[in-house]
């Protein structure tokens, strides 16, 4: 099932792929397309994909960004960062109620099953790893094409973690965006906090997540705990 799910992605081309899992993630709405994952085993081994994931590796149509942080890629701390949030899961299953209404299915390390895939005999580990180096490829290459400002290591990782869990779509209309790119770099990361919502109610993961990013981009503190 994985290498159809990749046979069609490459059929659709580079920018279908992004733009195709942009619009799905965007489909669920700006509340309503985030996990609440927490937790996490942080089984990966990094020294397997840290020469994979290069911001930059794929652009994102549409974005006008002049690649002021064309050379970055995300770090050793944010990929352990985004381990620790996403619980590695083999088979299918619905990250929370409201996805599970929508018939949005997650596997992996948190990536959204999109309409031509099909995971329904799960997938292996070396799968997941695959998902995971894709989808955080495809926000660290959202954030160099949108982001007009020159970025830390830290704000840059800070960034990828949050358009990897709420998608590139939302993340190119955000007014965290817009001030960002206005220097208002204090403003940009205090957006963070307004997306904790899904379904209108304030969910715990996201809170701790988004509060984690905001210690990750303001103050480049990496030592978060998962827990709860």
């Amino acid at each position: 099932m994985m290498k159809k799910s990749l046979l069609i992605g490459a059929a659709l081309g580079v920018v279908g792929w992004v733009l195709y899992q942009s619009y799905n993630k965007q489909e669920r709405g700006i509340s309503d397309n985030l996990s609440a994952n927490s937790g996490g085993d942080g089984g990966l081994s990094l020294d397997s994909v840290s020469n994979t994931i290069q911001g930059g590796f794929m652009k994102v149509s549409g974005f006008t960004g002049q690649q002021i942080n064309g050379g970055m890629t995300a770090s050793y701390g944010i990929l352990n960062f985004l381990k620790g949030f996403e619980e590695k899961r083999l088979m299918p299953y619905f990250a929370t109620e409201i996805e599970r209404a929508k018939g949005k299915k997650t596997i992996g390390y948190g990536h959204l099953i999109l309409k031509f895939e099909s995971f329904d005999n799960g997938i292996t580990d070396d799968e997941a790893n695959q998902l995971f180096i894709n989808d955080v490829g495809i926000a660290a290459d959202a954030v160099i094409n949108a982001v007009n400002v020159p970025l830390s290591q830290n704000q840059f990782d800070a960034l990828v973690s949050f358009v990897f869990n709420v998608g590139v779509g939302n993340f190119a209309q955000s007014t965290l965006l817009k001030k960002l790119n206005l220097l208002n770099y204090d403003e940009a990361a205090n957006q963070l906090m307004r997306w904790v919502y899904q379904g209108g109610k304030v969910l715990n993961g996201l809170y701790k997540r988004r509060a984690a990013e905001l210690q990750i981009f303001k103050f480049n503190n990496y030592n978060i705990s998962f827990g709860g």
